[in-house]
C-alpha cells in the first residue's frame, strides 16, 4: 500500500496538478491516500472557482494534450480527467468552496474511521469494493447505516469519537 501511495505522490508531483491549479486551492482526497483504494482507484482532487471558464482554460492548456483527458463543464461544476503515470487522475472544481464540498467531508470522515478502525476496516472496506461497491456505500453498509450513504458518512462528522468506536466495535461482533 504504501508503494501505491509512494507511487500516486510521484504521479501527482509529474502531473504538477497542485501547482499548475494552485489559484482554484486543489486538495487531494483520494482514498489511495487514507488505504481504501483497489486496483484501478484514481486520484482525486477537489478544487474551486470563481469562473468555470477561466478554470476550464486553465485545466485545459495544462493538461489537454495528456492522455485520457477529458473535460465535462456542468451547472456550478466541471469534473476534469486525465491520465498520469499509470494513475487516472480526476479533478472536481466547483462554486462552493473546497473545505465545504462534500469529497473533502467524506475524505475527513474516511480518515477518522481509518485512525479509529485501523488496518480491518481498511480491509472490509476493501473487500466490499472489490464486489463492486464504491466508498460510501461499503462504510455505510460496515457502519449499519441507512438511508443514502453519501448523506450518511457525512452524518458521522457530528458522531463523537466514542460513537465512531462504539460503531466500529459493533461490526466485529
Amino acid at each position: 500500500m504504501r508503494d501505491k501511495q509512494a507511487a500516486a505522490r510521484d504521479a501527482l508531483a509529474r502531473s504538477g496538478v497542485i501547482r499548475l491549479l494552485h489559484q482554484y486551492r486543489p486538495t487531494l482526497v483520494s482514498t489511495i491516500f487514507v488505504g481504501l483504494d483497489i486496483d484501478g482507484s484514481d486520484i482525486d482532487v477537489l478544487c474551486e472557482f470563481d469562473s468555470a471558464g477561466s478554470f476550464c482554460r486553465d485545466f485545459s492548456a495544462a493538461f489537454g494534450l495528456k492522455a485520457g483527458y477529458a473535460l465535462a463543464p456542468g451547472h456550478g461544476r466541471v469534473v476534469g480527467r486525465f491520465q498520469q503515470s499509470g494513475f487516472d487522475v480526476e479533478v472536481y472544481a466547483s462554486t462552493t468552496p473546497v473545505h465545504e464540498q462534500a469529497g473533502l467531508r467524506h475524505y475527513r470522515v474516511m480518515q477518522r474511521l481509518v485512525n479509529t478502525g485501523g488496518e480491518s476496516f481498511q480491509s472490509a472496506v476493501r473487500a466490499l469494493k472489490t464486489k463492486g461497491l464504491k466508498t460510501e456505500p461499503a462504510i455505510g453498509e460496515l457502519l449499519g447505516l441507512s438511508g443514502d450513504p453519501y448523506e450518511a458518512v457525512l452524518a458521522i462528522e457530528g458522531w463523537s469519537d466514542a460513537e465512531v468506536r462504539e460503531r466500529l466495535a459493533a461490526r466485529h461482533q
